[in-house]
């Protein structure tokens, strides 16, 4: 057996040991000896580090080098634009994301500068790439959108443009588990590249995504055919990459179908192409499923190896500080975009006030021509009035969107780093509990009778199920940050705001009497049948609704436990129109009028030292697990970001009442 083994291995792993491409890499050698002209030998570096991306990285990295020392040297910026990505693919290739968006980000800046505006676009397939391959699969999905709107805006929609976007679409899709949207797109590409009669290496790699597809649904058969057809593609092309994860991926097909020896073979030939410091993620993929499959075949101790092998590679590609440098290079890209937004804002702003001052002179002059016309002066007062009230409602919402990106920046790095400790916290708090387990087997096999590790492994099972509750406690706060940061991108719609209180209402109530058949509580509802459909994005104003009616059940509930029968809870919730003040309607609405929602319970109140706090991040006055301290935070900032306002009156021991104002748009 062990023969056949090294045989398969020895026949699987020679096409990846000849030279890369030797004929053309030593035709573009000797084309670079006798070249004169420094762009072209530009030209030649880029080439040459291009045909090492995936196979050996160091390689391309050293062409990419050259090229950007001698492109700055000479001044050529179209030159140090491509050493950039010469630089960026192999970094990529090595699992070194930082230094990979960091040169990304250093051509994306010399396209702006020659107004490059294709290159922009096609700019942003690193960032999609980068970003998919640490994980970041929403940034990822929001640069290829950017990618397609930027190619629409310039009309580019031929059959390449096509099988790129629909690419990298599946291969998002796929790694986030949505199938049937990674199989729509990966098939779309591929019926495009037929149709123009393209078949190159991405269509191959667009191919093994749907080989994944069937291999997560188990269909392990039909996934083996596409890995099998596009191993010696990967392989006589020098493809290490790509080729050490589809060797993962039959070992893993082979795996699932029982075929243990199988699956040793071709997780042991993609560990071979393994390089230090190059194809991490790929490696720490393949030491992953070689500790699974030793452990299957009861291995243990070499089960144990690949798995200590498989954890440090997996902290050197996630480690703390790498993933903070890809947080730190994003933030202050934001920043320089956010400092061309405001100089743009800025220059708009001064031909705002140079408008504004045209405007009054004249206004100035028309009066002084038509000084007995006293209805056309009194139109020009409104006129400006209402001019200088949207100025100054423009000017508070950018502050309040400076402040909630702000904060949303600072949560989400706070969580992001506290994300990862705390999910190892949470995994070996699993791996304890089935160390425990085969203990408590192993002692049974071995028939030892004593209660004294009876009792000290039962106390280590108990103290693993706190480090877990509390973990996953952690986990929640964590999550609940996250969606604190995260910005909505619903689209506002005409929504009928009364069908939406009552919906929200009904839920919240089915949905705790679902967890407690005993709470009853009466219900009271006074809609204002007056009031019109509003352009609201309802997701975002259904959550703020949702967490005031389940504050509201709380608290009726609370102080039924306490004061027992006798006490009726109740909650209401009404809305009305509000009617505009006499005076300039308020900027950006609709005639000034507004829309009131209340949400009342006789629960019992909120204590007069704490209402100033209840908005804040984080304060709760709920007990320990039940509560993050998040909602209202979120619920004030989603208001506010709508123009609205949100305010509570209470009597402690009585009663609380929650009031949302939401202007008519």
């Amino acid at each position: 057996m062990t023969r056949f083994v090294f045989k398969i291995l020895f026949l699987v792993l020679l096409p990846i040991s000849a030279q890369a491409q030797p004929r053309y890499v030593d035709s573009l050698r000797h084309e670079l000896a006798v070249k004169k002209d420094d762009s072209d030998k530009v030209k030649l570096f880029n080439r040459l580090g291009s045909v090492y991306y995936f196979s050996y990285p160091d390689s391309a990295i050293y062409y990419g080098e050259k090229a950007l020392q001698l492109a700055q040297e000479i001044g050529s910026k179209p030159g140090e634009a491509s050493a950039y990505t010469t630089l960026w693919i192999p970094y990529f290739a090595k699992g070194e994301y930082a230094r990979a968006l960091d040169y990304s980000y250093k051509q994306l800046h010399i396209y702006e500068e020659l107004g490059d505006e294709q290159s922009i676009a096609t700019a942003q397939m690193a960032f999609a790439n980068i970003y998919r391959e640490q994980g970041d699969l929403n940034r990822a999905l929001e640069h290829v959108f950017t990618w397609k709107k930027l190619y629409d805006k310039l009309h580019l929609t031929n059959g390449n443009y096509a099988i790129n976007i629909h690419g990298n679409l599946s291969l998002i899709y796929e790694q986030a588990n949505q199938l049937d949207s990674a199989l729509v797109h990966a098939r779309a590409a591929l019926d495009t590249a037929k149709s123009i009669g393209r078949m190159d290496n991405y269509i191959i790699v667009i191919n093994t995504v749907i080989g994944d597809v069937y291999r997560k649904r188990k269909e392990y058969i039909a996934a083996l055919e596409y890995y099998i057809k596009a191993l010696p593609v990967f392989s006589r092309n020098k493809m290490t990459k790509d080729l050490i994860t589809t060797r993962n991926a039959v070992a893993e097909c082979y795996l699932g179908l029982g075929k243990i020896d199988s699956a040793l073979i071709f997780a042991i030939s993609a560990y071979a192409l393994w390089q230090p410091g190059n194809f991490l993620k790929g490696s720490q993929q393949t030491a992953e499923l070689m500790a699974r499959i030793y452990k299957v075949k009861g291995l243990n101790d070499s089960a144990i190896s690949y798995l200590e092998l498989s954890n440090r590679l997996k902290d050197s590609i996630y480690s703390q500080s790498k993933v903070r440098e890809v947080q730190n290079l994003a933030f202050e890209e934001q920043k320089r975009e956010q400092q061309l937004q405001e100089a743009k804002a800025k220059f708009k702003r001064q031909l705002w006030t140079y408008g504004i001052i045209v405007c009054f002179i004249g206004v100035i002059i028309l009066t002084g021509i038509l000084w007995r016309n006293n209805r056309q002066k009194q139109k020009a007062k409104i006129k400006i009035e209402k001019a200088y009230e949207e100025l100054k409602a423009t000017q508070q919402q950018l502050i309040q969107s400076e402040k909630m990106a702000s904060l949303g920046e600072l949560t989400a790095g706070i969580a992001h780093e506290i994300q990862n400790p705390l999910n190892f916290v949470n995994n070996f708090s699993e791996v304890n509990t089935e160390l425990v387990d085969e203990l408590k087997i192993k002692k049974e096999k071995l028939k030892i009778s004593d209660d004294e590790i009876d009792e000290l492994l039962n106390d280590i099972y108990h103290n693993n199920e706190k480090i877990s509750m509390h973990g996953k406690r952690a986990d929640a706060i964590v999550k609940g940050m996250l969606q604190h940061s995260r910005t909505s991108s619903g689209q506002r719609e005409l929504t009928d705001i009364n069908a939406l209180c009552d919906e929200y209402l009904r839920l919240a109530y089915h949905g705790l009497r679902a967890k407690d058949k005993t709470f009853n509580a009466e219900i009271k509802t006074d809609f204002d049948n007056s009031i019109e459909k509003m352009n609201i994005v309802p997701q975002d104003i259904g959550r703020v609704i949702l967490n005031l009616i389940n504050n509201a059940f709380y608290a009726v509930n609370e102080r039924r436990k306490v004061e027992g029968v006798g006490y009726e809870p109740t909650v209401a919730i009404s809305t009305a129109s509000i009617q505009p003040p006499l005076g300039p309607a308020r900027a950006g609405t609709d005639g000034g009028r507004s829309v009131q929602i209340k949400v009342t319970d006789n629960g019992g109140g909120i204590p007069q030292n704490i209402v100033d706090k209840i908005f804040q991040p984080f304060f709760t006055t709920k007990p320990t697990g039940q509560g993050t301290g998040l909602g209202l935070s979120l619920a004030y900032d989603i208001v506010k970001a709508n123009g609205g306002e949100i305010k509570v009156e209470t009597k402690q021991g009585e009663r609380s009442e929650f009031i949302i104002q939401l202007p008519v748009v």
